[in-house]
Formats: structure tokens, sequence, C-alpha cells
């Protein structure tokens, strides 16, 4: 639930011991789409998904890291250092304040490797149980949605959801002949920007792109995120702490070193 429509009193009643953080990214989406695109679905997708597992939901942080975007104009990015310390510090007093669970949301691929480390680091560190969702991995051709494949940026994925969730932000006279897929893979982006391997930002099939289609994939979300981090809380909450009974053991030994 988002904290924005909470007062004090309402968090004392509702006794959160659940926290939801979502990390969007700020920058280009194609000449037909904003670049506020991402933080506008993660925060539509956090609020409904926190919202059904009674999670307190901080308000999006909007700047991930941004090497993908390398030399765009207004694609306003931090280090990854800097984005792994911020989450770290917020998690730590997080955990002073009672929680005793956090959820991490993030739907741009560009932090997946830092933040999957990140979460292992929360869970054996700090003791804080966390999960990391990506509700665009639960999304693929094969859901019988999308009509295309290689949807990675500005594509069928994030137009459709537009669609749904902002109709009147997307400049759909712009979307005609825009469709655009490198001949290379996405993990060649730790090699090669975006904006190098895609000239008018687009990574898909934006064209293909439908209102009816976001709602589809908008519900899909919602409900395999949701299914996810109670599966892995439950996980978490039946087999002990991280380091399966070793935690105080494994925390002295650190301050030892």
């Amino acid at each position: 639930m988002y904290a924005g429509n909470l007062t004090i009193f309402d968090i004392e009643e509702r006794k959160f011991k659940t926290a939801y953080f979502p990390i969007a990214s700020f920058g280009q989406h194609g000449p037909h789409l904003s670049l506020t695109t991402d933080i506008i679905i993660t925060h539509a997708l956090s609020d409904e998904i926190s919202t059904a597992l009674n999670a307190f939901m901080l308000p999006v942080q909007p700047f991930a890291t941004n090497y993908e975007y390398a030399g765009d104009d207004y694609s306003v990015g931090l280090d990854a250092d800097v984005v792994y310390e911020m989450v770290l510090d917020i998690a730590v007093e997080l955990k002073r304040q009672g929680f005793t669970q956090l959820v991490i949301h993030q739907n741009s691929k560009g932090l997946i490797s830092p933040l999957y480390s990140l979460v292992r680091h929360i869970n054996a560190i700090v003791g804080l149980k966390t999960v990391y969702i990506n509700p665009f991995e639960f999304v693929s051709a094969d859901k019988g949605i999308l009509d295309t494949k290689n949807n990675y940026h500005a594509c069928e994925i994030e137009t459709s959801l537009m669609l749904y969730l902002d109709e009147k932000s997307v400049r759909k006279d712009k979307i005609t002949g825009i469709d655009f897929v490198p001949d290379t893979p996405v993990k060649n982006l730790n090699y090669k920007s975006l904006t190098a391997l895609c000239l008018n930002g687009v990574w898909g099939y934006p064209s293909y792109a439908t209102k009816e289609k976001g709602r589809q994939l908008f519900e899909l979300c919602v409900k395999s995120c949701i299914n996810f981090i109670n599966e892995v809380f439950t996980y978490m909450n039946n087999t002990g702490d991280y380091t399966g009974g070793r935690e105080k053991a494994y925390l002295r030994e650190l301050e030892d070193n």
C-alpha cells in the first residue's frame, strides 16, 4: 500500500511487517514514450502488489544505473555502488523500525546483477528477509499475450502497459515504422550501450502494442509477483535464517575479521 496515501495513524492501525521498495529508471523510451515511463509502470505495479500483500510501499526511487543509455541526453542515473549502498542503508533502517520482510521491485533489466548480490547481502548480513522481483521476468511470448519476441525497451510490452496505464501520454503518431531489434543478444549490453545499438531508442516491436494487451500484461505481472513473493517468504520462514542456523556465528566471524 503506497505510503503517499497513508497517515501515521493509518500506519499504526495496519501494523505493517513487510516493506516494499520499488526502483525505477529515468531515461529515454523511444520517440513515443515519456522519460518517466519506467517510473509510471513501476509505481502502478508496486501499488497493486503491495496492497494485496498488506506491505508498506515506499515511494518509487526514480534513479537506477543508466549505463545502457550512455550517450542519451536527459537519461539520468547513478553509479551501481551508490544504488547498492542506498538500498542497503534503507534495508538497515527498515529493520531497525521493526520490519521483518522486504520486497525489492525493479522492472528495468539494467540492475539485475547488482540487486541479486544485494539481496543476498541483506539476507545474510542484515538479517531482514528480502525478496527481489522483476515483473517482466514473468512476461514472455508463450503466455499468449504478445505477438512478438525480443522485446526489451520501449517495445510491445512497455508500450502496451503505457496504453493501459496512461494512454494520453503515448505519442501514437510516432509509433509507425520504429520497430527495431539489433542483430545481437541483450547480454551484449554489457559491452555496448543501447544508444549505440538502437539509434531510435527502441529494442522491440511497439507497433504491435494495444491497450488490451497492456491490461493482460499488468494483471499477469501482478498475479505472478504476488505468488512468487508469497512462495519465497514461505520458503524462508520454513527454512530458517539465510546461513542455515549459523547466522550468529557467521556475524561474529565477520566482526572478528
